[in-house]
């Protein structure tokens, strides 16, 4: 609770979406409506931009699945255990009413996993496979610039996605193939901030996550099921 207030802070509203609030505080989101709003609005799956249809990997003629060659380059430049190709879905992502949402008070991110030909949100918990394509879509609560970053192989964090945000409220055009090796688990550094940062900075970010008005950092881990 923050005592300046009177309301819980975020963290403890983040553990009310995520279903681990305690009596105290489903006591006190029954008689505010303040925070009992808040609640509610991060619980539900951000709404997918009307423009999102018209993204298609170019040139129309080829495949949505057929990797263009400038897309490889950083792919293998990283060789992280994570990343394969960058691809784009062909169609938007359908909405859902249990996603996976990243909620500090700010920036909100959810994760779409497409397996096979189903595309859908990241409940928080389930394993990904090898194979399987994820791809980000952040309201970004007005900062101007993200970067998506994962682990190589020397455990340093290295960009995947790193561009000025066009709208508050995107899809990112980029989706990344799980690798089968790797590990038993992928991480995601993502950081919201008002301008572009130096890869140089990646570990201590990662190391601290600050969340101010310049930055916003935070760190997802996505279990992964090996295939036998």
């Amino acid at each position: 609770m923050n005592p300046e207030t009177g309301h819980p802070s975020y963290l403890e509203l983040d553990r009310a979406v995520l279903g681990l609030d305690s009596p105290g505080l489903r006591e006190h989101l029954a008689c505010c409506e303040r925070c009992r709003a808040h609640v509610e609005r991060a619980r539900l799956a951000p709404p997918m931009p009307t423009w999102v249809r018209e993204l298609r990997a170019p040139p129309p003629a080829r495949p949505w699945w057929a990797p263009q060659p400038w897309l490889l380059v950083p792919a293998f430049a990283v060789a992280a255990a994570f990343v394969g190709l960058l691809l784009v879905f062909p169609n938007t992502p359908p909405p859902t009413e249990n996603p996976y949402i990243g909620v500090k008070g700010a920036p909100v991110i959810t994760v779409y996993i497409k397996h096979g030909e189903q595309v859908e949100p990241w409940d928080g918990r389930s394993p990904i496979l090898p194979g399987d394509r994820l791809r980000l879509h952040v309201s970004a609560a007005g900062y101007r610039h993200i970067l998506v970053g994962t682990r190589a192989e020397d455990s340093r964090w290295v960009p995947l996605y790193d561009a000025p945000l066009e709208s508050t409220d995107l899809l990112l055009p980029t989706s990344w193939r799980v690798d089968a090796s790797g590990g038993e688990r992928e991480e995601l550094l993502i950081i919201f901030s008002q301008a572009a940062v130096a890869e140089e900075e990646l570990d201590e970010l990662a190391a601290r996550e600050p969340q101010d008005d310049a930055l916003w950092t935070t760190r997802l881990v996505l279990p992964k099921e090996a295939v036998p």
